[in-house]
């Protein structure tokens, strides 16, 4: 931290670092320039008011703001916070008027579309329109506290993994609200609100199951063989529902055995293919009009939904209580019990880390379970 008046070369020679660098202007109190850890520069004024509060509200960033236009906006700050006034607050009731609606659609407008996959921007429009906007819609932004996000939170404690992604996406709602001046800097509202426990939903298939369910799909490969053949590779790839429906024939490379998914749930990823997914992927038919390797009912499009197909499947297999996404626990749950390496189930599955591997850890017990089993009957066999 310094002070010296502050001109552009001294801006942009803070240092980016672990810490957050701050310059002072010896010219207008209080008047600030900082530099975050991740290079962003801003300028900024620290103030008391009236009644002893201490304010710091951001004026802008460096760049589309040059030092001199950001001190003259100081330097009015500063005289109207001298004669008992509150930029800050001032500046937010300028903006009273935003609604939870309105900070929603700017939300996903300026943030989502362009840092967000579709599928995730999909389960973000849908926790909107059921839980956000029917409780908080047309609440002004600037007035939500933490009373209102925790009991909302409460509310949710039945369905614990939605009650915490909700707490999650106003978290960063309302960090945005604050970069946005819809809200005063300061503490987010939703910290401090601690998250419930999560129980991870852990099904796997019995090789019974997976049997009764290939009997099942075999039986109705004539009728539908677009979709025996989808639900065949979910469980013979370990694959994700979205990244099978938008498959395309291109990103198919039967040669080398693999799908290359141009853009997963984790980036690019290849999707390998054992001898007999291979088969399954061969004898799937093509359409001339359509790319996508599983076409839906719209021209040029994929399938979209398979809840239903799914649900008969299961119903037929005498498997009533398993999900599409039991598939690929599934998957890795006989890797890993058939003894492969967590990391190289990890890699097939496209995990990013190990750790979210390590969840079929506990399926190793039964294998060292075998193994100490085969080691104490060779010693009782020792003469």
């Amino acid at each position: 931290m310094r002070k010296t008046k502050l001109t552009k070369s001294i801006v942009e020679g803070l240092t980016v670092g672990a810490g957050t660098d701050i310059a002072w202007d010896t010219v207008v109190p209080g008047f600030g320039a900082r530099v975050t850890p991740t290079g962003r520069r801003t300028y900024f004024l620290k103030y008391r008011t009236k009644a002893g509060q201490q304010r710091k509200p951001k004026i802008g960033d460096h760049g589309p703001l040059t030092c001199d236009q950001a001190r003259s906006i100081a330097r009015e700050w500063y005289m109207a916070a001298k004669a008992g006034g509150d930029p800050s607050l001032e500046r937010t009731d300028s903006r009273a008027g935003e609604t939870i609606a309105d900070l929603c659609e700017r939300y996903h407008r300026e943030h989502s579309v362009a840092h967000k996959k579709p599928t995730s921007i999909a389960e973000e429009k849908r926790m909107i329109e059921k839980i956000l906007i029917p409780r908080f819609g047309s609440k002004k932004v600037a007035e939500i506290g933490r009373p209102d996000i925790a009991k909302l939170h409460r509310s949710l404690e039945g369905t614990p993994f939605t009650a915490n992604r909700i707490l999650s996406l106003l978290s960063h709602m309302m960090t945005m609200a604050m970069k946005w001046g819809l809200r005063p800097e300061g503490i987010n509202p939703c910290k401090g609100i601690l998250k419930f426990k999560e129980k991870p939903k852990e099904r796997y298939l019995s090789p019974e199951e997976i049997a009764r369910m290939f009997t099942v799909l075999d039986g109705m490969a004539d009728d539908d063989p677009i979709m025996a053949a989808l639900f065949k590779l979910l469980v013979l790839t370990g694959a994700r529902k979205g990244e099978l429906l938008n498959l395309k024939w291109s990103e198919v490379d039967l040669a080398n055995r693999r799908l290359n998914l141009p853009d997963s749930k984790t980036g690019r990823k290849p999707v390998y293919l054992s001898d007999a997914a291979e088969s399954v992927v061969r004898k799937i038919p093509k359409f001339s009009d359509n790319a996508f390797v599983f076409p839906g009912k719209v021209d040029g499009r994929p399938l979209v939904s398979i809840k239903r197909a799914w649900d008969n499947i299961r119903k037929k297999a005498g498997i009533a209580d398993a999900r599409i996404h039991d598939l690929r626990h599934t998957f890795a749950s006989i890797g890993v019990q058939n003894g492969i390496p967590l990391f190289d189930v990890g890699k097939l599955m496209g995990h990013r880390s190990l750790s979210t591997t390590a969840r079929y850890a506990h399926l190793l017990d039964k294998n060292l379970t075998d193994a100490v089993d085969r080691i104490a009957s060779k010693i009782k066999a020792s003469p």
